[in-house]
């Protein structure tokens, strides 16, 4: 599953999960298209955003690529 899929099967918009993760929404956007690198701080937010493991949200950032 995409970081984009399990946002949305979360029900969060870009800006929502941007916001509980502490980036910004078109960070966001650029990491579900494939766009930017995924620093460890930013993935754990991620996964706190999302309430799911570090490792959830690394494997949904690779599909994106």
């Amino acid at each position: 599953m995409k970081l984009r899929d399990l946002r949305k099967a979360k029900r969060l918009t870009q800006a929502e999960l941007a916001s509980r993760a502490g980036v910004t929404q078109p960070y966001i956007g650029a990491l579900e298209r494939g766009e930017k690198k995924n620093p460890s701080v930013v993935v754990e937010g991620l996964a706190k955003g999302l309430g799911v493991s570090i490792a959830r949200v690394l494997e949904a950032l690779d599909e994106a690529v």
